[in-house]
């Protein structure tokens, strides 16, 4: 092997290894930061004239909204119908909430007026990646088109 052939070698071996630490680095960032243990987490359900449809406080242990949600699904007769993967980039999301029907082009939305991750970002992001905290608010929206 010459000189030049080992030293592109190395410059290649080294690249791969600076861009998995790198990747690592950023996959790690990105992890939401949970809270362990017991918490209360008020989920309202609005429908497309904003009345409350759904109105209840649960108390879990759960430590992302997916989490919780799979938890109220197991009490009430999967009162979210979602779609997806949890282990997809953005995971799941709702397609229909069982207690307000909502037409073809409607969509769910969701919010938190006290959640630290939605305040920081101005949105909340996908509910397999949102960290829940006790106390936490969240609405679920119809977004008309």
């Amino acid at each position: 092997m010459n000189k030049n052939t080992r030293k592109t070698m190395l410059s290649v071996l080294a690249a791969v290894v600076i861009f998995a630490a790198l990747y690592l680095g950023v996959k790690t960032l990105n992890k939401p930061k949970v809270v362990v243990g017991e918490k209360a987490i008020n989920i309202v359900v609005l429908d497309k004239d904003s009345e409350k449809a759904f109105d209840e406080t649960f108390n879990t242990d759960a430590e992302l909204l997916g989490e919780l949600l799979d938890e109220i699904n197991t009490d009430k007769d999967d009162m979210f119908e979602m779609t997806g993967s949890k282990d997809d980039e953005f995971g799941r999301y709702i397609t229909g909430i069982s207690v307000v029907d909502i037409e073809t082009g409607e969509f769910w939305v969701y919010d938190s007026d006290n959640n630290k991750v939605c305040e920081a970002e101005g949105f909340c992001s996908g509910i397999d990646m949102l960290a829940i905290e006790d106390g936490n608010n969240f609405s679920f929206n119809v977004l008309l088109p």
